[in-house]
């Protein structure tokens, strides 16, 4: 996702925790793998639709992952853990 690559991800995972269905990427049920070559064949037909996954998925990372944000949640969890 950081590369504006899209993703497709399986139930079986924790990325259905970062990946929003059809927005930065597609979520299939594990076990099913007609709907992941579908997911894939999807992506591969279209150019534009790749670009836009991609591009959510990047701003994604960037908006819940970055450096800032980690380095709140960090601080905010080892706050917490001295107080405790």
């Amino acid at each position: 996702m950081a590369l504006k690559v899209p993703v497709v991800v399986t139930t079986a995972s924790a990325a259905t925790e970062v990946v929003r269905d059809g927005s930065e990427g597609y979520v299939v049920e594990a076990g099913n793998p007609q709907a992941l070559a579908d997911r894939i064949d999807r992506l591969l037909a279209s150019p534009g639709l790749r670009q836009r996954i991609g591009a959510a998925g990047r701003t994604a990372v960037e908006r819940e992952y970055s450096l800032a944000v980690n380095g709140r949640e960090f601080a905010f969890a080892l706050k917490g853990a001295v107080q405790e």
